[in-house]
């Protein structure tokens, strides 16, 4: 590599990792304030179902741990809280236009544990992969510290 493009992939990890300190960090004081983003979580019941090793389906009829968490009534949710013998289906499942987000979330609940506030790693980076695109974007066309700043 050359050490202009050393010089360019340091700047962008940088910016990647400040980034993401930064939105996870937001994430978390806004819940820590009592600020709870919305993001239409009612929607997220085929993410839990696919965090609970379920699959991407919807429970019928709702289990009531599961919709007090979409309704943002709890923080946390435990896929224990989901009877083994709840029926599972696709039917009313229209969520798939947002296939991977919701999977996205999912496997971070897989990995995190089934919790709101417990996705600030997630939006963490996500905002540093944002961060660094727009500069990517800016860098096409303008120089590296006027890039940076925008």
């Amino acid at each position: 590599m050359t050490r202009p493009k050393v010089l360019e992939a340091a700047v962008a990890l940088l910016l990647f990792l400040s980034a993401s300190v930064w939105g996870s960090a937001y994430w978390t004081r806004s819940f820590q304030a009592g600020r709870e983003p919305r993001f239409y979580q009612e929607y997220f019941e085929p993410a839990v179902m696919f965090a609970c090793g379920r699959g991407f389906l919807l429970a019928h009829p709702s289990v009531p741990a599961v919709r007090d968490f979409l309704d943002l009534k709890t923080d946390r949710l435990s896929c224990d809280e989901i009877p083994p013998s709840t029926g599972l289906s696709d039917y009313g499942l229209y969520q798939r236009t947002w296939l991977y987000l919701m999977l996205t979330v999912g496997a971070a609940w897989k990995l995190l544990g089934i919790s709101w506030s417990g996705l600030s790693p997630l939006f963490g980076v996500l905002f540093g992969t944002t961060i660094v695109v727009a500069y990517g974007i800016f860098r096409v066309g303008l120089r590296r510290p006027v890039a940076i700043a925008c």
